[in-house]
């Protein structure tokens, strides 16, 4: 699932118990606690290097959860979290193509 902050300021991309939240400049990781969406762990500068969403190298929380993400589109690689974290697309982009409004 995707959503877009009211602000327009971020995109939120989910699947299950995980989530990527991606602001233009960095992106962090979330997880569903009692039914809301929290922000865990560190921030990423964006553009992420496509070596950290490896999981095959003991990745960060970061490459696991956008597999965990990907996994359910059936789009692993392509999908458009990995297209602007790793600055494939941008985040102007990423809000034209929106699907739902948090």
């Amino acid at each position: 699932m995707k959503t877009v902050s009211n602000d327009r300021s971020h995109v939120d991309y989910m699947a299950g118990r995980v989530g990527v939240r991606v602001w233009k400049d960095r992106c962090r990781t979330l997880t569903l606690q009692r039914g809301r969406w929290v922000e865990y762990g560190v921030s990423y500068s964006l553009p992420v290097d496509t070596k950290q969403l490896d999981t095959k190298t003991g990745a960060s929380s970061l490459g696991l959860y956008v597999n965990q993400i990907e996994v359910p589109l059936s789009e692993v690689g392509t999908s458009e979290l990995r297209q602007v974290i790793t600055g494939e697309m941008s985040l102007e982009e990423a809000l034209e193509a929106e699907l739902v409004t948090a």
